[in-house]
């Protein structure tokens, strides 16, 4: 019965697929049509490729080089060698909790001042502004204690 419902749900997405056209990955991929690639990838971003590019490559530098160097590299240096994975994986699970309460604490701090306009199953909230206000000072002390580590 499992089976029977699950190849229905795989005949209806291959058909909603072959409808749809070829996606950049694929034509960059499986064509290996490059060109084609930046084409498709320009229609659907309504920017040249170029300005893309840079935008993605400045995004990942700045996302992997603060807290990539605060959970991975730091740790080794600062624990000792008998602790350090220990305080590595402390380390580590600190920050994806943080990252968890940052998520949902967005998601409610951001909703809407007037009750009328928050979101179905939100409390009111913040707002937006005043919710990215937090984040920046938030921010601003990871760097200090960044900073602050020997």
């Amino acid at each position: 019965m499992i089976l029977m419902f699950g190849s229905i749900l795989a005949a209806m997405s291959y058909y909603s697929r072959m409808k749809m056209s070829e996606t950049a990955r694929y034509t960059a991929v499986v064509a290996k049509n490059a060109k084609q690639t930046a084409q498709d990838m320009s229609k659907v971003l309504q920017v040249k490729i170029q300005q893309f590019v840079v935008m993605y490559a400045f995004t990942f530098f700045f996302a992997n080089f603060g807290p990539n160097n605060t959970t991975f590299i730091v740790p080794a240096e600062i624990f000792s060698a008998r602790l350090r994975s220990t305080c590595h994986g402390i380390s580590a699970a600190a920050g994806k909790a943080g990252a968890i309460v940052g998520s949902f604490g967005f998601l409610y701090a951001a909703q809407s001042k007037d009750k009328t306009k928050t979101d179905k199953g939100y409390t009111v909230g913040i707002g937006v502004r005043n919710s990215l206000f937090v984040l920046t000072v938030c921010t601003f002390l990871g760097l200090l204690c960044t900073l602050l580590v020997p």
